[in-house]
């Protein structure tokens, strides 16, 4: 299955099957079926719960995979609400992750 997917902030995903090849079957109950939850999940309401913060998640180093590229870091996310719409676990470059120190001064 080919689909072209649309999305616009904050709260709106559409997808067009482009093409679509085997199984009727699996991609009526399969597919279509995880399309329909990425719509749903887009949803202002269900967004909120579901963005990749501190309010939602709290987050834990889980390992590096290097490559030719640059490498990964893994990070464990623990959501702090049960939804079928949830992170577990999420890969990142390094030039991606943001890296900030906090000094305090003793008075």
């Amino acid at each position: 299955m080919t689909v072209q997917a649309t999305y616009e902030r904050p709260s709106s995903k559409e997808f067009t099957i482009v093409s679509q090849s085997g199984s009727k079957l699996i991609a009526k109950r399969v597919f279509k079926k995880l399309l329909e939850g990425e719509k749903e999940a887009a949803q202002s309401a269900m967004s909120a719960k579901t963005q990749l913060n501190r309010d939602n998640y709290n987050f834990a180093f889980a390992g590096y995979e290097p490559s030719n590229t640059g490498g990964q870091y893994i990070l464990r996310v623990d959501p702090k609400v049960r939804s079928k719409y949830v992170y577990r676990l999420v890969w990142g470059r390094r030039s991606r992750f943001r890296s900030h120190s906090h000094r305090s001064r003793a008075g």
